[in-house]
């Protein structure tokens, strides 16, 4: 099997510590880098190019869907996996809608975060543990757009804003 390269992107130190530590117990993931904020995310993936960037949805500087918009424009063959303690069905939308792969709760056990990255990196989509084909993914988002895309539709997807700066330091 192919070593995985994993770029973890999020501002919490802690955070990103347990999931380096959860990610070490795979010998086929290697964790090439670390970001703690969107700015960081989008020079360390550029430079390092890994398979698989796991971001976080709320980051200081750049929101993980802006970072996520980039880089698919600047590498598309980078699989993002957004990963969030907010799992409200708007914010799986808007991050598939900006090209991420899949979309994770942070209280995912981590065998099926580590599942989740892999299958991502075998070309498949995951939607809080849910497998889909490229096709169910094109379906789920369809029946979702007349829910959530009117509000955006002519409107970049980088203009949704999960959380304002002050709620973000809160």
């Amino acid at each position: 099997m192919t070593l995985l390269q994993l770029l973890i992107v999020d501002d919490h130190p802690v955070f990103r510590q347990g999931l380096r530590d959860v990610f070490d117990t795979d010998p086929n993931i290697a964790v090439v880098g670390e970001a703690m904020d969107g700015d960081d995310a989008m020079v360390k993936a550029l430079e390092l190019q890994p398979d698989v960037v796991l971001m976080d949805i709320n980051l200081p500087s750049i929101s993980g869907l802006q970072v996520t918009r980039r880089l698919k424009a600047d590498s598309p063959n980078i699989k993002i996996v957004m990963i969030t303690g907010y799992d409200e069905p708007e914010h799986i939308f808007h991050s598939l809608r900006a090209g991420a792969s899949a979309f994770c709760s942070k209280d995912m056990p981590p065998e099926g975060l580590i599942s989740t990255v892999h299958a991502v990196f075998s070309g498949d989509y995951v939607i809080n543990g849910k497998l889909l084909t490229e096709e169910e993914l094109n379906e789920w988002i369809r029946r979702r757009m007349d829910r959530y895309g009117q509000r955006t539709a002519d409107k970049d997807t980088d203009s949704h804003i999960s959380m304002s700066p002050r709620e973000m330091e809160i």
